[in-house]
């Protein structure tokens, strides 16, 4: 079960379930509520444990901003895969999904590289991204993924971020 800020109660109460988290604790959370959480409030609630395990899925994410100047939403995913990134960046961008036929990265270097699953796997961390959005003559999105280069000391990034 994949988990992300637009998860509602069911939906996070099961994955809180499905990852042997006490899913009481936060009855009537949803996915957004859940990720907006702090380190300490998750570690008061569930104890040193239980709240180191809890805090680091949350914080191993992608985070996205579907436009320039809007807050990024985080997409946290025990098993990523680009069907699922394209399906809810399509979401976000109120288009169906088969619009969208190629996802891609920007490098450091400025170089394009295709999204796979296995460089989904491979995030181990929390990472932000900004969209870039590419429409040719026939209709078809071209997304393109570029790592967010600012970061306050709590982990906001830029003038993207809403406190």
């Amino acid at each position: 079960m994949f988990f992300c800020s637009c998860s509602n109660v069911n939906d996070t109460k099961q994955w809180l379930l499905e990852n042997r988290f006490d899913a009481e604790l936060f009855e009537g959370c949803t996915g957004s509520e859940l990720a907006d959480f702090s380190r300490e409030d998750i570690f008061n609630l569930c104890g040193p444990v239980h709240g180191v395990r809890l805090y680091n899925s949350l914080n191993k994410g992608i985070y996205i901003s579907l436009q320039e100047g809007t807050e990024y939403l985080p997409i946290l995913v025990e098993k990523p895969t680009c069907d699922f990134l394209k399906t809810w960046i399509a979401r976000g961008l109120s288009i169906p999904p088969s619009r969208i036929t190629a996802l891609l990265v920007e490098d450091r270097y400025g170089k394009l590289v295709p999204m796979d699953n296995l460089s989904l796997k491979g995030i181990n961390k929390r990472i932000y991204f900004d969209i870039k959005q590419e429409v040719d003559e026939k209709g078809s999105m071209r997304i393109t993924l570029k790592e967010s280069p600012t970061k306050d000391e709590n982990g906001k990034r830029g003038q993207h971020s809403k406190s």
